[in-house]
């Protein structure tokens, strides 16, 4: 699967339940003046909507509030141990199902928590929070960027304040050999000194797009998502969040948190992806810590 692109992060203050939505989630703004509010951002599955919380870490907190917010991510590790500088830290990791009117699981929402030592001018540099979503070890994803000529057919413009970096991209990516998705992603990267927040969503506005249509299907040779057999698909929204921290000194929170859709048809209802899960937030959990570590 591809990597989508910036990162995943966000839950905590919402006790690590999935918010349920009304009004209706924003969809990501790429022609905002300032940066998007992580949390109101979601999805619409089924008629049922989903919202993604506010980061555990928020800009502006004391030493005492950010040791609560802390506390918080840590979940049942005692801090000690969570924040210990080392590469096989604990981390925590989240899977919530997303229910529809009767109860049956239409996706999930996943959080992830964890602490690692370094800087937010290192983060950027060397673009780790990329390796949060990384789905496999080959990344057989394809995908590139809208030019600006595909924006201008579209008469989409794409502001780009200070500090934030937005973009449209256009990838398909393989799930479990079972599934392909194609779609449009909007993105959106906010640096500041002492945070780096990625944020990603498939774009609705591309559902009947020409081109780039969102979809996904049966994987199968003779398939592509202008077949038969491909169906309208934007079920994915996440964003990841390094915050500074006061203390410990060098130390980051990073969160990563995201909604997603899967279709039954997917998997035939079964829990296929999700049971790949720990093991793969592990195994990118320990080799940002790794690649951070090489200074």
């Amino acid at each position: 699967m591809v990597r989508l692109c910036i990162l995943l992060i966000a839950v905590v203050t919402a006790g690590g339940r999935v918010r349920s939505a009304d009004p209706r989630p924003q969809v990501l703004d790429l022609s905002a003046d300032s940066a998007n509010e992580v949390g109101t951002l979601g999805l619409t599955i089924d008629q049922q909507t989903f919202l993604l919380p506010a980061p555990t870490m928020q800009l502006g907190m004391t030493d005492q509030q950010q040791q609560e917010a802390l506390r918080l991510a840590a979940d049942k590790y005692p801090l000690e141990r969570f924040t210990r500088d080392s590469i096989v830290s604990p981390f925590v990791f989240q899977r919530t199902n997303l229910t529809d009117g009767e109860g049956q699981r239409i996706g999930y929402q996943l959080d992830v928590w964890f602490v690692a030592y370094g800087s937010i001018p290192e983060l950027v540099e060397r673009d780790l929070l990329r390796r949060l979503t990384a789905t496999d070890q080959t990344d057989d994803g394809e995908g590139a960027a809208l030019d600006a000529e595909e924006l201008a057919q579209r008469k989409i413009t794409i502001v780009q304040p200070e500090g934030i970096t937005r973009g449209l991209f256009q990838f398909s990516a393989p799930l479990l050999d079972r599934v392909q998705v194609a779609a449009v992603a909007g993105t959106e990267q906010v640096v500041r000194n002492d945070l780096l927040r990625g944020v990603i969503q498939i774009d609705p506005r591309f559902d009947a797009d020409p081109t780039y249509p969102n979809r996904w299907w049966p994987e199968d040779e003779s398939s592509d998502r202008f077949g038969v057999a491909a169906v309208a698909y934007h079920g994915f929204v996440g964003y990841a969040q390094a915050t500074q921290m006061i203390e410990p000194e060098g130390a980051m929170l990073v969160e990563c948190h995201a909604l997603l859709h899967e279709p039954y048809e997917w998997f035939d209802g079964r829990a296929l992806l999700a049971s790949k899960l720990p093991l793969l937030v592990q195994d990118n959990v320990r080799g940002f810590r790794r690649a951070l570590s090489r200074r």
